[in-house]
């Protein structure tokens, strides 16, 4: 069995409780087969012992039948500790200055499917047929629905010092991740 037909194998294992797999996480940092044995390194960044077991359970399972032996090393364990923060202000309010935005209105729920989406693009265009100026920022980590709400497709453009430039749909700025 090759790499890739490995690494395939391995994008139907879902990182538990997300919809991701966890080779488009970039958890799967290397693959090495021989002819009985696979070799897996994966970084998972979580304290949860539980939710690593679940995922090399998964993988052992998946690949077991395939392989004899199947090996998984876990590599850069755990959150990565940063520097201790500078001053009491959180990174946010020191990188960026929101003195100009009057209110901010955010629309959540403790369930999904519920319609938040669809919510906040009526609101938001609502406030724009009143002349406001109206930002939009969705980030559903189940998969941005904005793009379909709102009926655009394509890519977000970057600028050349790599920040991204939002989406302006029917005269809103919209960024959706």
């Amino acid at each position: 069995m090759k790499k890739s037909e490995v690494l395939t194998l391995l994008q139907a294992i879902q990182y538990p409780g997300f919809s991701r797999d966890i080779v488009s996480f970039g958890m799967v940092k290397n693959v090495d087969v021989s002819k009985d044995t696979v070799e897996i390194e994966l970084t998972i960044k979580t304290k949860n012992d539980e939710k690593k077991k679940i995922v090399v359970d998964e993988i052992k399972n998946n690949l077991s039948q395939y392989f004899k032996q199947v090996d998984i090393k876990i590599i850069d364990d755990g959150p990565q500790q940063g520097p201790p923060p500078q001053s009491p202000q959180s990174p946010v309010q020191q990188k960026f200055n929101l003195d100009h935005i009057e209110n901010i209105i955010a629309v959540a729920s403790g369930k999904g499917g519920v319609g938040k989406s669809t919510v906040a693009a009526n609101i938001a265009l609502a406030l724009k047929e009143k002349k406001y100026t109206v930002g939009l920022l969705d980030l559903d980590i189940y998969g941005p629905s904005l793009p379909i709400i709102l009926g655009f497709n394509e890519s977000p453009k970057m600028t050349q010092d790599r920040k991204i430039v939002p989406f302006d749909q029917y005269g809103l700025k919209v960024m959706s991740f």
